[in-house]
Order: structure tokens, then C-alpha cells, then sequence
């Protein structure tokens, strides 16, 4: 089934993973969505999320689907956001941050942590909002191990002033 080359863009950039707002921003209707996701060429993964059923679920499209899924102001955070940056291998468990008071779903194989963040702990990196390097590598300490830290301030990714900033916030 045909789909809008901007909107095929849009999900090949991330990882397979369509939201309602990438929808909208495309000018689709529901009945066109519900076409695509009964005709089997997108995948329902929730409500308001949706993947391409020729693009493979990947480690990246599970962390993507893991974000979105447990709310709409959750983010990617611990050794999984560390790994999202680039200084650590792929965890086990995916680890997402939601604000304290969110009503998110569990999701499964998800570790969900309620912590209200300050708008500076969080950027996007590739169209996924995650922690900063800095609060993540200190999450990623408690999570995995100290070398963690080790390998972010070896590879000068990360300096002690930030790790200090990141700790007492």
C-alpha cells in the first residue's frame, strides 16, 4: 500500500516507529490508518503508535516503541540512554524516566522510573528524547558499574563538572 514519501521518511529515520502525530503531520485519516494496519503493512504497537511491517524491530526500534509507549513526556534514560549515545552496548533491560504523577502503561521487558526531570537533563538524540550523557552515565553507574563513568570521562564524552552538575540536581 502506498505510503506518503514524507511520511516513509519520517519512519525510516526512526527506526520503523510512526506516531499519530507523524500521521496527522501527513494528512492521513483514521479509515487510511486502519487500512494499512488491517492490510497488514503497518503494525499496531499501541494506541497511536504504529511500525512498518517490512522494517525489523531492531534494539533501536525497541527503545523507541519503549519511550512512546509509557507516555508522551517519558524518556530514554540509564544505560539504555548511554547506549542510545553511543558509550555503552545494549542493554538487557530498556530503562525509561516518566514524569513522577504520568499515568503510563507498563510496557514489558520496560524498567519504568517516576522522577520529575528539569527541562537541562533532557535532549534528543536522533528523534528520541533522552537524558543528558552526563545524568545517564550516573544512572548507568547505579544500574551496570562504576566503569561506566570510567569510560564516558576516558573518552572525554563527559567531564567531572557535569557529572557534578548532573548529581546535584
Amino acid at each position: 500500500m502506498h505510503l506518503p514519501p514524507e511520511l516513509r521518511r519520517i519512519a525510516l529515520n526512526n527506526d520503523g516507529v510512526i506516531t499519530a502525530a507523524d500521521v496527522r503531520s501527513a494528512g492521513l485519516s483514521r479509515p487510511a490508518v486502519r487500512r494499512r494496519v488491517t492490510c497488514g503493512a503497518w503494525v499496531s504497537q499501541g494506541r497511536g503508535i504504529y511500525t512498518l511491517a517490512d522494517h525489523p524491530i531492531t534494539a533501536r526500534t525497541k527503545a523507541r516503541l519503549a519511550v512512546h509507549k509509557t507516555g508522551p513526556n517519558a524518556v530514554l534514560s540509564g544505560l539504555s540512554a548511554v547506549w542510545w549515545q553511543g558509550l555503552a552496548d545494549n542493554p538487557s533491560t530498556i530503562t525509561v524516566t516518566a514524569p513522577r504523577h504520568s499515568h503510563g502503561r507498563e510496557v514489558e521487558g520496560v524498567r519504568v522510573r517516576y522522577r520529575d526531570l528539569d527541562d537541562a537533563e533532557v535532549i534528543v538524540r536522533s528523534d528520541l528524547r533522552v537524558t543528558t550523557l552526563a545524568l545517564s552515565v550516573l544512572e548507568a553507574a547505579i544500574e551496570e558499574s562504576v566503569s561506566v563513568v570510567d569510560n564516558a570521562l576516558l573518552r572525554r564524552r563527559v567531564s567531572l563538572q557535569q557529572l557534578n552538575a548532573a548529581a546535584a540536581r
